[in-house]
This record gives C-alpha cells, structure tokens and sequence, in this order.
C-alpha cells in the first residue's frame, strides 16, 4: 500500500468530515442540552465551526501531500497517524466523562472511523511500500 492511497483516501475522509460538522454545527453545539440559551449555541456553534476549518486545512494537506516523494509523504502520514491519535483519545475521553449524559458524545461510528484512519495512516508510514 503506498502512501499516496492513503493520503488520499485520509484527506477526502477528513474534507467530507470538515463540511459535516460546519454544516451541522448548530445540531452538534445544542446536542443533550433541551434549553440551550442563545448565547451558549453561538459560542458551541463558533467552536465547532473552527474545529471544522481546522479539519478542513488538515483534508487538504493530506491531499497536496500526495505528489511529494515517498520519504517526506511517510513523515506525513506518521503526523497524521499521531493527530488521529490524539483526537480518538479525547472521543473516548468524552465517551468516559459523558457516559450518564444525553449529548455530549461523539458517535461511536465516528470514532471507528478515526482509529481505521490512525492504524492505517501509521501503518503505512512505518511499514509501507516505499516505491511508485
């Protein structure tokens, strides 16, 4: 498996990612929690709406990376796998925290996904083809 598949396949997940959660940041924002203020929704809102640019920026570095040699899109690859490290240990962590709440939890498909993309992402980047 190339790193170029992967960066692919990593960044069109992550740009589809990216314009979901803008789109549904209102829904996210409010989600277990029946009366929230005005205030409260555009400050939740806000927050999701840069989580969704900050994803955003991330799809389209995965997907200019593609073209660099194999060596530098390994190292990429390698951040990405680590990123979605970190990321799936704060789902669980919220998974753990909110576990008696409504909301407040990211869906378990979500987090599925995020840990394919982790072990697939570091996977390559340590083992991988290392030819075109």
């Amino acid at each position: 498996m190339t790193p170029k598949i992967v960066l692919t396949v990593t960044g069109i997940i992550q740009v589809i990612f990216a314009i979901g959660i803008f789109f549904g940041a209102g829904g996210l924002a409010s989600d277990g929690i029946p009366e929230i203020s005005e205030q409260a929704l555009w400050l939740g809102s806000t927050f999701v709406e840069v989580m969704a640019a900050m994803s955003l920026g991330t799809g389209i570095i995965l997907l200019l990376s593609r073209d660099i040699e194999i060596s530098g899109a390994k190292k990429v690859l390698m951040g990405a796998g680590i990123s979605f490290l970190i990321v799936i240990s704060v789902m669980i962590f919220h998974l753990i925290k909110n576990a008696d709440m409504q909301g407040g939890k990211p869906p378990i498909p979500i987090v599925i996904v995020f840990s394919v993309l982790a072990v697939w992402s570091l996977y390559v980047a340590i083992v991988g083809d290392s030819t075109e």
